[in-house]
């Protein structure tokens, strides 16, 4: 098989990668080790709240990173609303300045609770709660401080991964699944073969876009595989949802999701598990405790779904994007907890960079783990 740009990877960063790059008359093939989009796209929580992210790890607002998390989110009306045209899959997006083609209950935005003295400070495009206007929050949340950010929202992941992988198709991008690469073969510094389970590719590119997995590719020297590692969240989906009718971010690893259909997704720990996909009763009990401790009608809320996933991080928390030391290798990968929020803006990117050169900000440049290397 020969194509031109070839795509390890079939998460909704590797889809949106190769849809773009579809659209823009380049023949793809896109290589999954699995099921599509059944890994960290499938078990996210679907949350596009920069704001929110950048507030709970202060460590993590890198100046580059948050300007392209707030340029990802700007893009996803129009994204969402493409998607829908050209698929008929609605993702269900809530958020400000978005198009709901069916009726949709929810309040875009998102509450973002302190806890209790904590000054909570943002920007201008936020104010303060009174959560005594929510009557399903418990009274004992009314002496917290709040802040409403009403430019944030949520998107169903599993919806968005599904129009995206029939966006691809659509497009022409041919997708293999149960496709793991076995080996990659280079020579004088380029990649010549990919050999995978479902056959060998020539490709005159290739995109790397593996996720959690995409350090793992044999035959990447070592010198040049992405520093990725698998970090593990575990997430609950209840029923009913006690009325919630909007995002509800309690602290870091506590968010109520209202999801259309009246179920209440409820994330996420984060923990160093390697490549071990764990799911305990402790873990489900705790976060069901949480949320019935703000919403106490949550009490009657049985647990229909328990699932965990892997997030890709990179040693510094910043996706890893553009290319890498070998000439035809490039890479987006690494987003972390924010792939579904990074996903219109990273297509965006990398579309440019692999056909026109387009730079990409150097904090997210693969080339800058090659010291660590040395």
């Amino acid at each position: 098989m020969q194509c031109e740009v070839a795509v390890i990877g079939g998460g909704v960063i590797g889809l949106s990668c190769a849809w773009r790059l579809a659209q823009n008359g380049i023949k793809v093939l896109l290589l999954e080790r699995g099921e599509i989009a059944r890994e960290a796209s499938w078990t996210a929580g679907g949350m596009i709240a920069p704001g929110c992210e950048l507030l709970h790890h202060p460590g993590d607002a890198d100046l580059a990173l948050s300007r392209f998390c707030f340029h990802s989110r700007d893009l996803y009306a129009d994204f969402a609303a493409e998607l829908f045209d050209f698929t008929g899959i609605d993702v269900e997006l809530s958020l400000a300045g978005a198009k709901s083609t069916f009726d949709d209950w929810r309040v875009p935005g998102i509450l973002l609770l302190g806890e209790k003295d904590q000054k909570l400070e943002w920007s201008s495009k936020t104010e303060y709660f009174d959560l005594s206007a929510l009557p399903y929050l418990s009274p004992q949340t009314h002496d917290r401080p709040a802040l409403w950010l009403p430019d944030e929202g949520q998107v169903d992941n599993r919806k968005l991964a599904l129009a995206l992988a029939q966006a691809a198709r659509q497009s022409g991008v041919q997708i293999w699944e149960d496709a793991p690469v076995r080996n990659i073969v280079c020579e004088d510094n380029k990649i010549t073969s990919i050999e995978s389970a479902a056959g060998k590719v020539s490709a005159e590119k290739v995109l790397l876009c593996a996720g959690a997995w995409s350090g793992q590719i044999q035959g990447i020297p070592e010198t040049c595989k992405p520093p990725i590692r698998p970090v593990a969240g575990q997430m609950l989906a209840l029923r009913p949802g006690a009325g919630i009718d909007r995002v509800i971010y309690v602290k870091p690893d506590t968010y109520l999701i209202p999801r259309r259909d009246g179920r209440l997704v409820l994330g996420s720990s984060v923990e160093e598990t390697g490549f071990q996909k764990i799911t305990t009763t402790e873990h489900a009990e705790r976060k069901w405790r949480d949320a019935v401790d703000v919403i106490p009608a949550l009490e009657e809320s049985e647990i229909v779904e328990h699932w965990c996933g892997f997030r890709p991080a990179a040693p510094d928390g910043l996706p890893i994007m553009g290319q890498s030391e070998i000439d035809n290798l490039y890479m987006a990968t690494g987003h972390h907890r924010n792939g579904i929020l990074m996903t219109p803006a990273t297509a965006e990117l990398m579309t440019e960079h692999l056909i026109h050169n387009a730079p990409i900000d150097p904090a997210f440049s693969p080339l800058r783990f090659a010291a660590v290397r040395v």
